[in-house]
């Protein structure tokens, strides 16, 4: 249960995508079945006969040349495949999560707070001001980059210590990797 409730958490709903291509596709058989059933009934049709429609897509594609008509299809049938790897696939969420002692519970995370909390724990191990630490965290990866003030050098080691610290306490270390950037542009008097 536990793993099920992780992965909802984890990845991103597909429902919008579902709906898209559903809807789509029961608007065309819905479209088509009504004008079948017009059409048994010897009634006039609703906006065009079947027939009709036939012609007009068929003609203009009977009058290209053969290459265009390829072309043609080739974009439709991409387009039909993206959509349908697109409601298919499983989308991440920018989120981690975080095993509790107990073994029972599960801390879901995001990104930004993970890299807030890294920002907080580079500008301090830098000695830097605010605004001069920039944090990006991804699936496996938290990139940080600082931009010393002029004239005092940052250790990137010491950075990169304190980073890891910070990951072993929250129970991250396993999950990210610590990329340390020293900028060699400085920030004036902060």
């Amino acid at each position: 249960m536990k793993e099920r409730i992780l992965r909802r958490e984890l990845t991103g709903s597909r429902s919008v995508w579902v709906a898209c291509c559903t809807l789509l596709t029961g608007l065309a058989a819905g479209y088509v079945a009504l004008e079948l059933a017009l059409s048994a009934l010897n009634t006039p049709p609703l906006w065009r006969s079947l027939d009709k429609w036939w012609l007009l897509l068929s003609e203009p594609l009977l009058s290209l040349e053969r290459p265009a008509v390829l072309v043609t299809g080739l974009i439709c049938a991409v387009l039909g495949v993206v959509f349908i790897i697109a409601a298919l696939s499983v989308t991440r969420r920018p989120r981690l999560s975080i095993e509790l002692d107990d073994e029972q519970g599960m801390l879901i995370v995001d990104y930004q707070v993970v890299a807030a909390a890294l920002a907080r724990v580079a500008r301090t191990a830098a000695g830097v001001g605010q605004g001069q630490v920039w944090v990006s965290v991804g699936a496996d990866q938290a990139l940080v980059q600082v931009r010393p003030t002029s004239g005092i050098p940052v250790d990137t080691e010491r950075v990169g210590q304190a980073l890891r610290d910070e990951l072993q306490r929250n129970g991250l270390a396993e999950q990210l990797e610590v990329k340390v950037e020293i900028s060699t542009n400085g920030v004036v008097g902060q």
